[in-house]
């Protein structure tokens, strides 16, 4: 049999959940990101936001919008080149992402948000220690 010519969609702004040819495609998504420094401390100040998008329900055409989503990030860096020269390239540190803790945005697919565009994690806090030897 003759395989059907392919049909051209618009899948920038959608959740695609339709078709297997394409993931969740935002349309914007934007990260702003600050820093400050002041001798041996860095902080840095991070914004991302995602856009809204649609998709349909299962099979019929009803639409639903996943909502826009914003979640900070604040990044702290601990220079020890100050301490001694042997750790000149040494540095403690730590992290929080998703600062104030969002959930993602209800989207109706299996696991009730987008798993390639949004992390379920919730806040996560990580310390680090940099060192070159």
């Amino acid at each position: 049999g003759a395989l059907a010519p392919a049909v051209a969609f618009d899948a920038l702004g959608k959740v695609n959940n339709k078709t297997s040819l394409a993931r969740p495609i935002v349309e914007t998504k934007t990260t702003l990101e600050t820093r400050y420094r002041l001798e041996a401390h860095t902080l840095n100040f991070v914004v991302n936001h995602t856009s809204d998008y649609v998709g349909t329900y299962g099979s019929s055409d009803t639409k639903f919008t996943t909502a826009s989503h914003e979640t900070y990030d604040l990044h702290y860096n601990l220079s020890l080149a100050a301490l001694s020269e042997t750790l000149a390239e040494s540095a403690l540190w730590v992290s929080v992402y998703n600062l104030t803790d969002e959930d993602p945005p209800l989207t109706p697919l299996d696991l009730n948000y987008d798993p390639y565009t949004h992390n379920p994690f919730g806040q996560m806090i990580k310390l680090g220690l940099r060192h070159k030897f």
